[in-house]
């Protein structure tokens, strides 16, 4: 059996969630996570799903002090538990490690040796509870997915937070050490943890395909990106370069939250053409990628972390069906690029790339979206998941 550990969203909470969040919400890591429960579900495979839902802090980013306990069922195979944690800043990651450790105690006498418990992300929480788990039940195996670097997460530099970030690192080289085997979103990764000779395969995200309806066009020819609003991610690029285009039918269309949502604003001020849409439900970003003309991922491969991250944007942008432009990032494998529009890394590769684009044909872009949405199918959930049950079968 599997025991998946991780922090997806049930769907009993996530309008409590929605509701109680203000700034970001990382639908990109519910939807990945979501996405490996589909493929156990697609392969047959007996698994429980233990979440501490990803949310904000209290009272910044979430209204309550507390998130709920929760019973859930996705499948006759697959059951839930969603734990409950205290909020508040700092002490939520104390509460969660004991949530955890405290709810995997209460399990344990059910670990049988064949048993996995997969981990989702590198949250020490997460880690520490299933370490002290490990030295009770060594014959227990720990796979841990790895969907970033902690150092490359944050561009925070207060001496208190890197304080806690050396702690934080301490804590997870200690209990890496001590786990079986690794998924890792970029080969890179590798040079950067604690594995050793230990097994590790690279899976690089999974597309779901969860909006298949025809959605007509935008009369306008529209770029689009949507996104966490981050200054690392190239944003401000994209808006000073769409402002230099000409053109009247010509739209940006922003969604999302982050710490540049102001400068975002500032640029809708600037040119009418630009649209922010603020932070829109997931079912609602897939309906407006599907009418864009062309989807932009303006994050170049300057920045060290750019070897590190798979942006997971990719393959959702793929399967909208919409041709999309992006840099060659170094943890994108080369499978891929046939089926993107790469900017130029130059200092003014961007604006380059979309007025080409702007000039190109509506049905060349249009058959080079199909063949996108084509080739992301072979990262299906079934299929992706497939290949984690076999990796982890022959440890």
């Amino acid at each position: 059996m599997y025991y998946f550990i991780g922090s997806l969203f049930p769907q009993k909470l996530e309008r409590i969630i929605y509701e109680n969040s203000s700034g970001h919400i990382d639908y990109a890591a519910n939807t990945l996570q979501s996405s490996y429960i589909e493929g156990f579900k697609r392969n047959n495979s007996k698994l429980h799903i233990i979440t501490l839902p990803c949310i904000g802090t209290y009272p910044k980013n979430y209204s309550r002090l507390s998130i709920p306990e929760e019973n859930f069922i996705t499948s006759s195979l697959i059951t839930g538990k969603s734990l409950s944690f205290n909020t508040v800043p700092l002490i939520g990651l104390i509460s969660q490690y004991f949530s955890l450790k405290r709810y995997l105690n209460n399990i344990k006498n059910m670990f049988q040796s064949k048993d996995t418990l997969i981990v989702y992300s590198l949250k020490s929480a997460y880690l520490l509870a299933c370490y002290m788990i490990k030295n009770e039940i060594p014959y227990v195996k720990v796979c841990v997915i790895v969907p970033d670097l902690p150092q490359y997460m944050s561009e925070s530099n207060g001496l208190f937070y890197r304080i806690l970030k050396r702690l934080d690192g301490i804590i997870i080289n200690k209990c890496l050490k001590k786990f079986d085997a690794f998924i890792l979103l970029s080969d890179a990764m590798y040079n950067r943890l604690p594995i050793y000779e230990k097994p590790w395969l690279r899976i690089e995200g999974i597309y779901r395909q969860e909006n298949s309806k025809s959605v007509d066009k935008d009369f306008n020819f529209v770029f689009a990106y949507t996104g966490t609003l981050d200054r690392r991610y190239g944003i401000e690029n994209l808006l000073s370069s769409f402002i230099k285009m000409k053109g009247d039918t010509l739209r940006l269309w922003i969604c999302g939250e982050g710490d540049f949502r102001n400068t975002v604003e500032e640029y809708t001020q600037k040119d009418h053409r630009i649209i922010y849409f603020g932070q829109l439900k997931h079912e609602q970003i897939l309906i407006l990628q599907k009418k864009a003309t062309v989807l932009v991922n303006p994050r170049s491969s300057t920045g060290e972390y750019t070897k590190y991250s798979f942006p997971s944007k990719t393959m959702e942008y793929l399967g909208s069906g919409t041709p999309c432009m992006m840099y060659h990032l170094p943890a994108i494998p080369n499978e891929y690029l046939p089926h993107l529009y790469i900017i130029n890394d130059t200092e003014n590769g961007l604006l380059e790339k979309m007025e080409e684009l702007y000039k190109t044909p509506r049905q060349e872009l249009t058959i080079k979206g199909k063949n996108a949405s084509e080739f992301i199918l072979s990262k299906s959930p079934e299929k992706q998941v497939k290949k984690l049950i076999n990796f982890l079968n022959a440890i």
